[in-house]
């Protein structure tokens, strides 16, 4: 008698357990929906809640969250943190503490019974609410009551039932959820996530098949799958990158757990590229997972890619004028500097800046892409890329085979050699460049101090009268191949470099759309902070 009331007195504490357990998830569960449907409200310039994510729970690892030891959300400290957009009084009504300071571009309502403890901007305002009211959670739900009710009704039926039935039911339950939410997880991460109001998730549907793509026109092919031009209506083209899954099948996936970790961690990082706006980058306009893939969808640009552009070049197909040149390089330094720049809130780095990754419009706008997605999506070997090096040959700063780390500077080595290619119409790894210099960056500087810097120019660009113009223009490349990363410019003073170059005047850095820390006197000029003046205050006028 006394075992089976020792028996029952622990069968009620496990269900007990069991059922607060499940509660505190519930009530997890409604404080993270309460806080994304907070984030969907706002503009985030800064990412500064990019960590909120449906694929993770607030309590543990979301940015600015205070919880409870029952893993309730508390308290929100969000202070300078450049949210922009209007907050509804319904979504923060239960927090005990929250600091909003510093978001200058908010505005609304709130409601609570903690307005004393609350500190807003002054364009937001806080309201009492009365005790008597019933006690919201950060979001008012419908289902709530229901939820709980489920607990009372737990308890009643293990009161009048057979105790071990009511254990079997409840461990039941609590399986057949986990199942539910896991299978619900997988449909979830299979929804496309979209960025553009353009596009539909009807317009993806296709993307379901597995020959999809089957009969689209091929615009290139990498290491680790091809770029796809596919019209989604009649007037509108984009382009999809296929990119295969690089692990094995045993590897990717976590015990339990159907869809692997990468994927989710992918699909996270794509979040944050997708809401990156500026001219001269690639926007990415959706993402979706499939089972062997991930399916990039971009915005299509018509002209190609500079690697393209190059090709005919050395072909003599296509002519390219210096002006349409030195174009196409600030359009890439103004977008690297974007990226870069630490007003974004976590600064981009490329990874594997090269002709290929920069496509033109019809007028020789550059933009740049797959910014940010080497270090997302590792590739697979190929004769340019390996798993170990990531980057390409010829474009890899040479630190990085030391440190096995990529940084900015190594950025802005990859875009000098660019700008020696649109120089030279060169390729970093022909076999003349490594015999006569190692790279195209130290050839280039031989030449320099040859005193014959002719047979390094493209001859289509002999006599072209803007001599002294590209003379600086292989100087500055020189300056971004430097072996010492630290000597080497940051990429906004490169912009503001190649801008001097056809505007000697100093050039305003409201003008740059970066937040250049350099000076605004002309780096070109005597004066100039970064010590590249000496070899070239001589040369502005000088022609060959």
């Amino acid at each position: 008698m006394a075992s089976f009331q020792r028996f029952t007195i622990l069968t009620f504490a496990a269900i007990f357990c069991l059922h607060r357990i499940a509660e505190g998830a519930y009530n997890n569960e409604e404080d993270a929906q309460a806080l994304l449907a907070f984030k969907a409200q706002l503009h985030d310039p800064n990412f500064a809640l990019q960590s909120w994510s449906v694929l993770t729970t607030p309590c543990s690892s979301w940015r600015g969250l205070k919880c409870s030891r029952r893993g309730r959300v508390v308290g929100l400290n969000l202070k300078d943190a450049g949210l922009q957009g209007t907050i509804s009084g319904e979504l923060l009504g239960n927090l005990e503490a929250l600091d909003l300071t510093g978001n200058d571009d908010l505005e609304g309502t709130i409601s609570s019974h903690n307005c004393k403890r609350f500190m807003v901007p002054s364009s937001v305002s806080c309201t009492k609410r009365n005790f008597s009211s019933p006690r919201r959670s950060l979001l008012t739900t419908t289902t709530k009551s229901r939820k709980r009710s489920a607990g009372v009704r737990w308890g009643l039926g293990i009161a009048v039932g057979i105790v071990s039935g009511a254990v079997a039911a409840t461990l039941l339950a609590l399986l057949t959820r986990a199942v539910l939410g896991c299978y619900a997880g997988t449909e979830d991460l299979k929804k496309p996530i979209i960025f553009n109001k353009k596009i539909s998730p009807q317009m993806l549907a296709f993307l379901d098949k597995e020959d999809a793509l089957t009969d689209c026109r091929v615009l290139g092919e990498g290491g680790n799958g091809k770029v796809y031009q596919v019209s989604l209506q009649e007037d509108f083209v984009v382009a999809i990158k296929c990119v295969r899954h690089h692990s094995e099948p045993e590897q990717e996936q976590e015990e339990g757990d159907p869809i692997s970790h990468d994927a989710k961690q992918i699909r996270a990082e794509l979040e944050t590229l997708g809401f990156i706006r500026h001219r001269n980058l690639v926007q990415l306009l959706a993402y979706i997972f499939k089972s062997d893939s991930h399916l990039l969808v971009y915005e299509f640009m018509p002209g190609g890619s500079l690697q393209d552009a190059l090709n005919r070049m050395a072909k003599g197909t296509l002519t390219l004028s210096w002006p349409e040149r030195h174009r196409i390089l600030c359009g890439v330094a103004q977008g690297l500097a974007y990226l870069h720049n630490e007003s974004l809130g976590s600064s981009i780095v490329h990874r594997d800046l090269k002709p290929a990754n920069i496509l033109l419009d019809e007028g020789y706008e550059a933009k740049l892409g797959d910014f940010g997605l080497a270090a997302i999506v590792p590739l697979k070997a190929t004769h340019a890329t390996t798993d170990v090096l990531a980057g390409t040959i010829g474009f890899i700063a040479p630190e990085y085979h030391q440190t096995m780390r990529y940084s900015q500077k190594s950025d802005v080595f990859s875009y000098g050699v660019v700008i020696a290619q649109l120089v030279t119409v060169r390729s970093p790894t022909e076999q003349f460049i490594v015999e006569n210099g190692g790279s195209i960056g130290q050839w280039l500087q031989k030449c320099l101090q040859s005193g014959n810097p002719v047979e390094a120019i493209d001859p289509a660009l002999i006599g072209s009268g803007y001599e002294a113009e590209i003379l600086l223009a292989m100087k500055i490349a020189v300056f971004c191949t430097n072996l010492d990363p630290l000597q080497r410019p940051k990429s906004s003073e490169v912009l503001k470099m190649l801008l001097q170059i056809r505007n000697p005047d100093p050039v305003p850095t409201d003008t740059l759309d970066v937040h250049s820390t350099g000076s605004d006197t002309p780096i070109l000029g005597s004066s100039g902070p970064l010590g590249f003046v000496q070899s070239t205050s001589n040369t502005q006028s000088s022609s060959f």
